[in-house]
């Protein structure tokens, strides 16, 4: 019944057994009446005569075919697993009892450790200790089948360095015991395209929050600028009036009152003048070569008086410290810079009632010079971040304004600068304010004074306000100058046409040809007729940008300023006789 390829092991096998041993155990393949093989398990035992000599065997034969079958799916499927283990996309590896029992070639690749160094070690020891807790709770949840989500955390690789990964884990059985399987894919460069595209996302958000902000601060800049000029015409008009009424007052009363009168006008003239610094629309300062690191020293030393106050009264201890690196000269004006500068320091100061470290730091980038200021404050809320530079907004009710990082927002903004604020809440705040350096500053001349003394002159005049034209004609008239008044500009040309004229004074805003028009059509007919500006604009405007005129004083102004800007304008050739 032997198959025939096992005879030959079959004949081995019984000589051995009857010269060797007692019984044997073996597998052959076997034959049945119909010539099918098959496996089977021969258990062959030794019988002997009376005297001990051999005499036969028993054998018992067992069909083990599905069992050999089995074996042979087991090993394939043994085989398989190990093949899918060694060649999946993702690493693998198996714990029981918090160690780990296997780990796969892809594993090991990522981590960085060979399978010797991690088999019998604890797996929590290679997490990173900020994400074990959420690890542990994140993989019972798969276990027990309450959540199918894989989740992301840091493993601690070889070098030390922390590798993002995303794990799934499931539950068998190993080597008869509860284990758990997991996958394990390295997400390392994608978290980091997601920190650069979060990093881009929030440069876009303050790119718009900064586009929103200027455009916003501009149309208030053009609505203050509009009431400014409103405002300086009827100043201009007080002012003249009670400068007028000045020369011709008798009586001490009388007298103290309009003095009163004009030094609240020129008082309102400050304000009016602060209202469009506020709005950022002041041209009238020439810019000049600052270096910042000595305003830092200046700013610093102006605020003292507040840290000696406070340490005095309150106990509070503000520490100001500075790390200024070589920085070129920016062009500015330097007393709005260093407003600016103070500003952001009193914020800070006022954002640590308890006290705290200010740090000012100052560097040069791609050619601007940076201003850091930081305080260890209890930081400003997301949600109030893009509003700290709206005028009036304050968080301290009414101890503050809200206007003092908004007229900060201008004077950077006036000098082609940046300033953008960094926080987060307890973790203080940082305000970061670039202005672009600069070349070599020309230095203005410096004038000569010029004496208030006119001679007369002819002077054309006008303006479309009948107050304001009555005001300073009135004026110009006291200092001995002959004057003819127009209401427009058409009519001032018609009446320049004629001849005869030292000066034109000319409004800048006019219904039918602006005050620009009429200087151009002066210079048309004599280029050498200089032509004086007189406008409620004069601090927004740029002479620079205005070759047609000769000269421009703001409104409202005082009789002196008035006489002295007539005393440059005009030659001595150009003065009449008596």
């Amino acid at each position: 019944f032997i198959a025939e390829k096992d005879r030959p092991q079959f004949m081995q096998d019984l000589v051995r057994t009857i010269e060797e041993q007692e019984s044997l155990k073996v597998e052959y393949a076997v034959k049945d009446r119909y010539g099918r093989e098959y496996d089977s398990e021969t258990i062959a035992t030794l019988m002997r005569d009376g005297l001990g000599n051999p005499a036969g065997l028993v054998s018992v034969v067992r069909d083990v075919s599905e069992r050999k079958q089995a074996e042979v799916m087991l090993r394939e499927s043994q085989e398989m697993a190990r093949g899918m283990l060694e060649s999946a996309a993702t690493g693998i590896y198996v714990v029981q009892s918090g160690k780990f029992q296997y780990v796969s070639p892809l594993f090991e690749e990522i981590s960085g450790y060979t399978s010797e160094e991690l088999i019998g070690t604890y797996s929590s020891k290679y997490i990173h200790p900020d994400d074990r807790e959420m690890v542990r709770k994140r993989a019972v949840e798969n276990l027990k089948g309450q959540s199918s989500m894989p989740h992301e955390f840091r493993f601690i690789g070889k070098d030390g360095n922390p590798v993002w990964v995303l794990e799934k884990v499931a539950s068998i059985e190993y080597k008869g015991e509860p284990a758990a399987i997991a996958s394990f894919m390295d997400i390392t460069e994608r978290k980091q395209a997601e920190a650069e595209l979060e990093k881009a996302y929030e440069e876009l958000k303050t790119a718009q929050n900064y586009m929103v902000q200027s455009a916003r601060l501009r149309a208030l800049g053009e609505m203050a600028g509009g009431v400014a000029h409103d405002f300086n015409n009827i100043l201009a008009i007080i002012l003249g009036r009670a400068q007028l009424a000045l020369e011709d007052v008798r009586d001490e009363k009388v007298e103290k009152s309009l003095r009163i009168i004009e030094q609240t006008s020129v008082d309102a003239a400050k304000t009016v003048r602060r209202l469009q610094d506020f709005a950022r629309v002041r041209v009238d300062r020439a810019f000049e070569a600052v270096d910042l690191n000595q305003l830092i020293d200046s700013a610093v030393q102006m605020v003292e008086s507040r840290q000696v106050e406070l340490r005095d009264t309150k106990g509070v201890t503000i520490e100001i410290c500075t790390e200024l690196a070589d920085v070129a000269p920016v062009a500015g004006d330097a007393a709005e810079l260093r407003e600016a500068l103070v500003n952001i320091i009193f914020n800070a100061i006022d954002a640590m009632p308890q006290g705290g470290k200010i740090t000012i730091r100052s560097r040069q980038d791609n050619g601007r010079v940076v201003l850091s200021i930081s305080d260890t404050g209890a930081g400003i809320p997301a949600e109030i971040q893009g509003k700290i530079f709206d005028p009036f907004f304050t968080t301290r009710g009414r101890a503050g304004s809200g206007l003092g990082l908004s007229v900060t927002y201008g004077i950077v903004t006036r000098h082609g600068g940046t300033i953008e604020v960094e926080s987060s809440p307890g973790q203080g705040a940082t305000f970061h304010v670039k202005i672009p350096v600069t070349g070599k500053v020309e230095e203005q001349p410096v004038k000569e004074a010029v004496p208030l003394s006119v001679k007369r002159a002819r002077i054309l005049l006008v303006d479309d306000d009948a107050e304001v034209s009555e005001v300073l004609g009135l004026m110009l008239k006291q200092m001995g100058h002959r004057v003819t008044v127009v209401t427009s500009g058409r009519e001032a040309l018609d009446a320049f046409t004629k001849g005869g004229y030292q000066l034109v004074v000319t409004d800048l805003g006019m219904p039918d040809l602006s005050g620009r028009d009429v200087a151009r059509g002066v210079k048309e007919v004599s280029p050498d007729t200089p032509v004086l500006l007189i406008t409620g604009w004069g601090v927004q405007l740029d002479p620079v940008g205005m070759p047609e005129v000769d000269g421009v004083v703001p409104k409202p102004f005082s009789r002196e300023v008035l006489s002295a800007q007539i005393a440059e304008l005009l030659a001595p050739e150009q003065d009449e006789g008596e």
